[in-house]
């Protein structure tokens, strides 16, 4: 091959990797839009209780896995993180249950962990069983005296909002959009509590509060707030 066709090929090669990576079938080079998806992943539920049995609400779970290239794997359909609901559950779809998997709380002073893989879990009622030998979020979030405090009340009674799925994005001030924060999140608790214990800086935040309805569709209201430190920043919400 001379010089110049070599220097051709090299080219060519270069031009097809900075347009992307393609997917490998049997080989042969194939666009994305061309391969078929026939692996999809799987849904495992998690159910966190303490060891009185009680059900543990919002705990952090998500799997810690290596991304290696699956050209035929459905990577859209998988869910590798969440928080544990009112009832301590929590579905994860993920392509093996013997990946290592964290649950894991900030108490405003430490981050709290366990470690396990969803196989190695004893089952229930086919749920999976996770023990957490921890405080309950709750317990630590009304002693709280810095962080977020968010009440939500229903319009229609006045009463707390229980099971309001609350989110938290940070705001980027060089590129001006919003990225989500992993571990600020969960639900308001039977009273229409959420709490969020590490100590704020005084970043803008945007607060999601999303609402699942019985139809599986959501209901979501954002609100722009800026907590500051050294305290507990508390928001009151009617829903």
């Amino acid at each position: 091959m001379t010089k110049k066709r070599w220097i051709g090929v090299l080219l060519t090669a270069v031009m097809v990797f900075a347009m992307g990576v393609p997917c490998f079938a049997d080989g042969i080079l194939l666009p994305e839009s061309e391969v078929e998806i026939t692996e999809f992943p799987s849904p495992y539920t998690i159910q966190v209780v303490n060891e009185h049995d009680k059900p543990v609400p919002n705990l952090h779970i998500y799997d810690f896995e290596t991304n290696l290239a699956r050209p035929y794997y459905d990577y859209k359909s998988e869910k590798r993180s969440g928080f544990t609901d009112l009832d301590g559950k929590l579905t994860l779809c993920l392509s093996s249950d013997s990946y290592q998997c964290f649950a894991e709380f900030m108490n405003g002073e430490e981050i709290i962990t366990e470690e396990f893989k969803i196989k190695d879990l004893p089952k229930k009622d086919g749920v999976y069983q996770l023990v957490w030998k921890h405080g309950l979020p709750a317990e630590y979030g009304k002693k709280a005296k810095i962080g977020v405090r968010i009440h939500v009340l229903d319009q229609s009674n006045g009463k707390g909002k229980a099971e309001i799925l609350i989110k938290a994005y940070r705001k980027n001030e060089e590129t001006q959009t919003w990225n989500i924060m992993g571990n600020f999140g969960g639900y308001t608790d039977e009273d229409g509590y959420f709490y969020y214990l590490p100590e704020m800086d005084g970043t803008e935040l945007k607060i999601e509060l999303i609402e699942i309805l019985d139809s599986g569709t959501e209901q979501k209201r954002s609100y722009i707030v800026t907590p500051q430190s050294g305290k507990q920043n508390c928001y009151k919400i009617a829903w």
